[in-house]
């Protein structure tokens, strides 16, 4: 009679010789058996991972069934953030752009400091061509790991883009004196409609951030304060077109 350590060490040798489907085979006989025991858990995620991830390969392209083996992983254990990040990539490849989002998202969530999802999620913004999406969560690996070479080359590609298609559709031109003239009239301006004159969208704020720091303003909520002892250097230093 063929113990159980016996069938271990068998499925471990051919998980070893990239025969996953029939390791398998034994494996979820022995989880059937033995469901308490850890040595067979812990064996059974560790051959679901290696064939995870020989599916997630571009050469095998087995994606479809990748989904399904990370997703068994995330069953057992449903706060292994590296399974529901695996099975994102897998439906990043499959082009199932919305499953990838939600399950970068759910590893985020699970491990906030795990780069290679905020890298993830900007490769999908920049497939579906949100590129200011894509470069806020380049930046968002970049903070993680400042030395991240994917992000670091993502993100310099994905400027050129954002500079290339500014040349190319450049912005409409700001009424400057309508500008000024609210800024010199007001004490406190809503930032929305800040936005409408300087016709920048909401994550384009950088700008009215930059004024806070150099000319002491302060946002209030959902306001601009002005600060009218360094207005006239900000009057001074608009260079809109």
């Amino acid at each position: 009679m063929t113990t159980p350590n016996k069938l271990l060490e068998n499925a471990r040798k051919l998980k070893d010789a990239e025969k996953f489907e029939e390791a398998l085979e034994i494996c979820e006989k022995l989880i059937f058996n033995m469901p308490q025991d850890n040595k067979v858990k812990r064996f059974y995620i560790e051959l679901l991972f290696t064939f995870g991830y020989h599916l997630n390969d571009p050469y095998i392209e087995g994606y479809e069934k990748a989904v399904d083996i990370f997703g068994k992983i995330f069953e057992i254990e449903p706060n292994n953030y590296k399974a529901i990040y695996n099975k994102g990539i897998a439906y990043f490849y499959l082009e199932k752009m919305e499953n990838a989002l939600t399950c970068f998202s759910k590893a985020i969530e699970l491990k906030p400091d795990y780069k290679f999802p905020y890298y993830n999620i900007g490769l999908v913004h920049e497939t579906m061509g949100n590129l200011h999406e894509a470069l806020d969560y380049y930046n968002k690996a970049l903070e993680i790991d400042a030395d991240f070479v994917y992000a670091i080359h993502a993100k310099d590609d994905i400027m050129k883009k954002i500079k290339f298609l500014n040349v190319v559709s450049p912005k409409p031109k700001i009424d400057m004196n309508k500008l000024k003239g609210i800024l010199e009239a007001s004490k406190r301006v809503r930032i929305s409609f800040l936005q409408e004159i300087l016709k920048i969208r909401p994550d384009e704020l950088d700008i009215i951030v930059d004024w806070c720091k150099k000319y002491q303003f302060e946002i209030d909520g959902d306001f601009l304060i002005i600060n009218k002892g360094k207005l006239s250097e900000l009057i001074d230093s608009l260079d809109y077109v």
